[in-house]
């Protein structure tokens, strides 16, 4: 129930329904008795299944063969909130590539240095701070920033060598989208600076 109205982003008001609890009963019979039916009792539910989910993902990412490298990213949602999410990319026991969202925090600013606040307590709480990889982000300086900070609490406080100039790579995302619009604006540029350098003249 939870993994339904978590991934279909459904109302949690549908355990209420009553077309809900028929469906239930179809598939069996004897579903009426464990069936909730407050909807103020699913957060409850999606929180206890996330801290479930989240150990098994701690466990993962401390017995991974690899370095864990890190792609994050700042979103607003709908209602204007900026959030941080941090993702995981590792390969596990079984020689298998994994990736993991480790992490959708709000962060109150774009700047490196909330980003680092944000991102320190998820790396403390998954465990990982000696096999950390690289940290994937888009091409803005606040991203150089996160990475000085990530380097400097590393070595001043956990003892720790993470080249942040060696360990911080650029979005290719982001840079193909770059080239392609100096390839494809090229002309547009090159007019609207030839005449900001008329409008000195």
């Amino acid at each position: 129930m939870v993994s339904l109205i978590v991934v279909r982003n459904l109302p949690f008001r549908i355990i209420e329904w009553p077309e809900f609890h028929i469906f239930c009963r179809l598939l069996n019979p004897h579903a009426e008795d464990s069936l909730v039916t407050a909807h103020s009792t699913v957060p409850k539910l999606i929180g206890r299944s996330w801290v479930q989910k989240k150990d098994l993902i701690r466990k993962k990412i401390q017995s991974a063969i690899s370095n864990i490298h890190v792609s994050l990213d700042i979103w607003t949602s709908p209602n204007r909130l900026l959030l941080l999410g941090i993702c995981g990319h590792f390969v596990d026991r079984q020689k298998q590539l994994r990736k993991s969202l480790l992490a959708l925090r709000p962060v109150a600013s774009h700047s490196g240095q909330e980003q680092f606040q944000t991102f320190l307590p998820v790396l403390q709480e998954y465990g990982f701070s000696q096999k950390l990889g690289a940290i994937v982000s888009d091409n803005a300086s606040t991203n150089d920033t996160l990475c000085r900070a990530i380097h400097g609490h590393l070595e001043k406080v956990e003892n720790i060598e993470w080249d942040d100039s060696l360990w911080r790579l650029r979005c290719i995302g982001h840079i193909i989208n770059l080239a392609v619009e100096a390839f494809l604006f090229q002309d547009l540029v090159e007019k609207e600076y030839l005449g900001a350098l008329e409008g000195r003249g």
